[in-house]
């Protein structure tokens, strides 16, 4: 990989921008197609609940001297009486909607973000690094330009460890399997080959009390699984978009494509 330093991607416009593949994004063509991909690019969804929660809480425990800028409790109010609703309507009317958290997940944020700064453990591993850091790079093999934005990156002189800080409704070790349900191993995989990073763990935390906290390190098995998976989105990828064709479940994809994914995932 070879990285990119002259972008304009910021966090302003990170998610708007669609130059730049991210994991995301080819994670689009592995759940359908790449013509949901294109679609999905052009008519990007709201963020779902859980969306927010995790965006808000990686706010408030990793850059808290910005939370209050750009997240808002929405007010307690009756929208269906005439008072209630004139109320809100102003209220949404002065702040973003997708920055608006309920009562009840605003609590929740407060609640696991408090979890994870009493825990020493955590502490110690959320030191001496860099949060919310955004990647440029290119791709060698397929010449797309890439990015990810990592949660905390830690570099020294000896090794680059990447921290992902993952919300879920069990941090017991049966968050393995959702590790690989979600392709979380793939993240990684895309992640590390950004930065040459040699180590990376992520950090499980439960969304309800009393908020427990597990850790898991990527294995090496899991690495190479991880990294199999995104070089065959990337590599469909930028045979689609060199070619703008955008194929949906009744056409054949290119043969050695297609042949190398059906091999991965058997």
């Amino acid at each position: 990989m070879k990285i990119i330093t002259n972008h304009k991607i910021t966090h302003d416009n990170y998610y708007q921008d669609t130059e730049y593949v991210t994991n995301s994004m080819l994670s689009k063509i592995s759940e359908k197609s790449p013509l949901y991909l294109q679609h999905w690019l052009q008519n990007k969804p709201e963020p779902s609940a859980a969306m927010k929660l995790g965006s808000a809480l990686h706010c408030k425990f990793l850059t808290p001297e910005l939370y209050n800028k750009h997240w808002v409790k929405a007010p307690d109010v009756d929208k269906r009486t005439k008072a209630g609703k004139e109320i809100w309507e102003n209220f949404i009317s002065l702040h973003n909607k997708n920055q608006i958290l309920t009562q009840s997940d605003s609590d929740t944020v407060e609640c696991m973000s408090q979890s994870l700064s009493k825990n020493k453990n955590i502490s110690k591993l959320f030191k001496n690094g860099q949060a919310e850091s955004i990647v440029c790079f290119e791709d060698e093999i397929t010449g797309m330009k890439c990015k990810c934005m990592i949660d905390y990156i830690i570099m020294s002189d000896v090794n680059k460890i990447i921290i992902d800080l993952k919300t879920t409704n069990d941090a017991s070790n049966n968050f393995i399997n959702s590790i690989f349900k979600f392709k979380y191993h793939k993240q990684a995989a895309f992640y590390m080959d950004a930065v040459g990073a040699e180590k990376y763990y992520i950090v499980a935390i439960e969304k309800s009390a009393p908020w427990a906290i597990n850790v898991f390190q990527l294995g090496q098995e899991s690495y190479f699984e991880g990294q199999a998976l995104y070089r065959n989105e990337l590599n469909l990828y930028a045979d689609c978009k060199n070619k703008n064709f955008w194929p949906d479940y009744g056409h054949e994809f290119l043969g050695s494509v297609v042949e190398e994914k059906q091999i991965t995932l058997v």
